[in-house]
């Protein structure tokens, strides 16, 4: 038993120093590979720049082109389009419970068709998210800068803005904002304490 202690002490000591080269060598093998593809990469985003392979965001000519050729309207209508939905947001129709697709495009003289691929190509997002944003655009001002809104309640705020139901509208502030609002109101409270003592 003794004699085969130093036997087992000195294979450990040479598996101990052959795992530290063979760890050595796979960290040098690492290193080359991810520099390999370091430059790779850099070498293939230079040939694309190269040969004009480059993404770049359309302007806005461009995009009308685009919606001209997407919906195979007239530019006066697109134009139309774009021009009631601004005099809507003037007067603040997004408010209004009965603001829907299909009540908007009646009150701007289109179907909701072009509306739809209008609001999609000039606007980026859908008729849905739109409204939303502007109705909790229009909410958050409004507590930042009245103080009676910050003593409603969630469903007085949400008949504020045109929501059917409070789960609506606390759904739609919470993606626009990513608080709940009745902790942003809680915020805005504690915003105004702070300010007031």
């Amino acid at each position: 038993m003794k004699q085969v202690f130093p036997q087992f002490m000195c294979f450990l000591n040479v598996n101990h120093h052959d795992s530290f080269l063979f760890k050595n060598f796979f960290l040098i093998l690492s290193i080359v590979i991810v520099t390999y593809i370091a430059f790779l990469f850099l070498y293939m985003s230079e040939k694309n720049k190269k040969h004009g392979l480059t993404i770049k965001p359309p302007n806005k000519e461009q995009v009308h082109q685009i919606v001209k050729k997407e919906i195979n309207v007239k530019e006066e209508t697109i134009q139309n389009i774009i021009k009631g939905l601004h005099k809507l947001e003037r007067e603040k129709y997004f408010l209004d419970i009965n603001c829907n697709a299909y009540n908007v495009a009646k009150r701007i003289n289109t179907n909701t068709t072009y509306l739809s691929k209008v609001m999609n190509i000039h606007y980026q997002k859908n008729f849905n998210t739109y409204i939303n944003e502007l109705r909790i655009q229009y909410i958050i001002h409004q507590l930042n800068h009245d103080k009676r809104y910050l003593s409603y309640n969630i469903q007085s705020l949400s008949k504020e803005v045109g929501y059917k139901s409070p789960d609506s509208f606390t759904k739609a502030f919470k993606t626009y904002t990513g608080l709940l609002p009745s902790i942003y109101i809680k915020n805005m409270q504690s915003k105004n304490e702070l300010v007031n003592s």
